[in-house]
């Protein structure tokens, strides 16, 4: 074991550390279902255990701020994932009478475990998205304004907020994607 190539990793983690740990903790705050400052540090460590596990690679890699950023989100999903499913795992148990279960209260349930999942997938996009951005989802999507009306509203021209709803709606299904790797 070549102790003096990990403790060049060790001191190369640590520069990138006080380099990115602010930027790697906005990007896993955005992105983490989870609110909680204790799992966002969680997260924050697994990300540079990751880098420093894969130092050869991070030293030869030509943006380590694109890596870290990457491994981060990669970080931030697995958790994410997990939460949802230790989310939908917790239910109240009655400790006097565990009565059967109907098929009607079955699918209430998975629908609710649905929705919940769902919820959560959505918390995540909006919170991932501009102040602007989620002006105009609103506007759009859910008071289902015209991009003309939209344009007199924010004073702007017609096609620069149809170009916006396109970029809003490339960007969301972009986030989508992510999330449901």
């Amino acid at each position: 074991m070549n102790t003096r190539g990990n403790d060049e990793n060790k001191k190369a983690i640590e520069a990138l550390y006080k380099e990115y740990r602010d930027i790697i903790y906005l990007k896993i705050k955005s992105q983490c279902f989870s609110k909680k400052q204790e799992d966002i540090e969680d997260c924050i460590s697994q990300t540079f255990f990751i880098a420093l596990e894969n130092g050869e690679e991070l030293k030869v890699h030509p943006n380590p701020k694109a890596y870290l950023l990457k491994t981060a989100a990669n970080v931030t999903r697995n958790f994410n994932h997990k939460y949802n499913k230790d989310l939908l795992k917790t239910k109240p148990i009655d400790d006097d009478i565990i009565s059967p279960v109907s098929v009607e209260e079955q699918v209430d349930e998975k629908m609710t475990e649905e929705k919940i999942y769902r919820k959560n997938i959505y918390r995540n996009i909006m919170n991932g998205l501009t102040p602007e951005q989620r002006e105009l989802y609103f506007l759009y999507f859910m008071e289902e304004k015209s991009s003309a009306e939209i344009a007199s509203l924010m004073n702007e021209k017609s096609g620069t907020i149809r170009m916006r709803i396109s970029r809003l709606r490339f960007s969301i299904i972009n986030k989508m994607k992510d999330l449901l790797k």
